[in-house]
């Protein structure tokens, strides 16, 4: 009763003051939230697990021929300077859906198996285990029964090698790679046809598309074809990634029926085993192609975007990186969605960002960190033109020098503050209508401001912020007193 009350007072207060007070609308969206969330508060007070929304998924207009989960604004090119990489095939406009890629898995990452479903990934306070294992944790039997089928009943029996590992994620990915590669196949031997078809496959731009000239997601050999560099690695990380992968592949055979059943301790026997180092060799690729090609997986936290899993995604693995990306991933509970965020011209690359970005890190520290990861040395154009931190960034006010540029900017920029104060909040209202007001600004800062430019930044942090919200939501519950 007591918050009751004081909402309340506030809104006696508010409506008294004058319509013309600059402050009144800002003040009266804040109220609407706090209404909102004492709402939500009271329907959720005797629920024991709160579950997740699930909103709709952006329509894709017009699909791709080549790509099924893609707009056909975009297209798969091939050059010996970028490798595979995803260009406009026409003008497209901030907030188009360039996207909406299923991964070929998901995997939540170990940090969150207490408090989310290791199948579905949904947040879930109220989890049963495998029925042999506690380190796979379920939202319901009908998960725990699902991912068993699909994985699991392999992957149970290695958990406690893997969780000795602080690579964790990328050991039991690899594996579980195998395991899904296996299943779709049928068994061993198709798989042995279904990788030389890639692996003769003479067209670089191509390779791993399927026989109807497409590009899966949910197709293993969509994965197979992504990049390695092997040829890039030192000796000394081949060395490690064939040393973790001959273990691994030991406690596979000898402790799972993955070859039909548990075969003997004895190494000399398993390194002739044909089938035995054709899986070895499957899961030393995936170790050099996962750190190259997953993708972070991820949810809302308060203030915090944190990681829930990592996700197999053929498709979005082909755009490259800038240290400036004009699209953005967003996570769903089963998708990610790929949205532009600055117009992109008929031709030009659609850039991703790697984690390296140019408002936070500096040049040198990005281009080392995307060498040792992804052993390429990054031209995107901050790093072309040392583009500042995010703190040594300029406002528009200095850099345009048109009146009239500056009015449009100042005029699109009127209910900014407004939209800060809310997505700070949280469980924003009208977020369509907040997101498209956000997109505007930024059409019209690449109109009238160069970059880089502080505000840019501010409208492009905020409106991720908001795209955000209609994706995976993490709230801790309150415990009652």
């Amino acid at each position: 009763m007591l918050i009751d009350d004081t909402l309340k007072e506030a809104q006696y207060w508010l409506d008294k003051m004058s319509i013309h007070d600059t402050s009144r609308e800002r003040l009266t969206a804040k109220l609407d939230v706090l209404h909102n969330k004492t709402t939500q508060t009271k329907v959720n007070t005797n629920t024991k697990a709160k579950t997740e929304e699930t909103p709709d998924l952006p329509i894709i207009k017009s699909h791709n021929n080549e790509v099924p989960c893609a707009s056909d604004a975009v297209a798969i090119k091939y050059n010996e300077r970028y490798g595979r990489h995803v260009v406009a095939t026409r003008k497209i406009h901030p907030g188009e859906v360039i996207a909406v890629e299923k991964p070929y898995t998901l995997i939540l990452v170990q940090e969150n198996v207490q408090t989310h479903c290791s199948n579905c990934l949904r947040v879930c306070w109220a989890n049963i285990p495998c029925n042999y294992c506690t380190y796979a944790m379920y939202c319901s039997e009908e998960c725990r029964n699902i991912e068993w089928e699909k994985c699991h009943n392999i992957e149970c029996a290695v958990f406690p090698v893997v969780l000795e590992y602080s690579t964790y994620n990328l050991d039991l990915c690899s594996i579980r790679l195998a395991v899904l590669a296996l299943r779709e196949a049928g068994g061993i031997e198709k798989l042995r046809t279904m990788v030389k078809e890639v692996d003769e496959h003479d067209d670089p731009r191509t390779k791993g598309f399927s026989r109807d000239g497409k590009l899966y997601s949910d197709k293993y050999t969509s994965v197979y074809s992504l990049v390695t560099n092997t040829e890039k690695r030192s000796v000394s990380d081949l060395f490690k990634r064939s040393f973790d992968t001959s273990f691994f592949v030991y406690f596979l055979a000898t402790r799972t029926v993955i070859f039909g059943a548990k075969l003997p301790e004895d190494l000399s026997g398993l390194a002739k085993n044909n089938d035995v180092t054709f899986i070895g060799g499957l899961i030393l690729k995936h170790q050099q192609i996962i750190p190259s090609n997953m993708h972070s997986f991820g949810e809302t936290q308060g203030l915090e975007y944190l990681e829930r899993g990592i996700a197999a995604m053929p498709f979005f693995s082909l755009i490259n990186h800038s240290c400036d990306p004009n699209i953005l991933r967003h996570s769903r509970p089963e998708h990610i969605v790929i949205y532009a965020m600055y117009p992109i011209e008929k031709g030009q690359q659609l850039l991703d960002n790697y984690g390296k970005h140019y408002a936070v890190m500096s040049k040198a520290q990005r281009q080392q960190k995307l060498l040792e990861q992804y052993y390429f040395i990054c031209d995107c154009i901050p790093c072309q033109e040392d583009w500042p931190l995010y703190v040594q960034l300029q406002s528009y006010q200095t850099l345009v020098k048109k009146p009239e540029d500056k009015a449009k900017i100042r005029k699109a920029l009127k209910k900014f503050n407004m939209y800060v104060d809310l997505a700070t909040i949280g469980n924003m209202p009208n977020r369509s209508y907040i997101i498209k007001d956000l997109l505007k600004m930024v059409q019209v800062l690449y109109d009238c401001a160069p970059m880089p430019c502080e505000e840019m930044s501010n409208v492009i942090e905020t409106l991720k912020r908001v795209y955000d919200f209609n994706g995976n939501l993490c709230e801790i519950p309150q415990i009652q007193k």
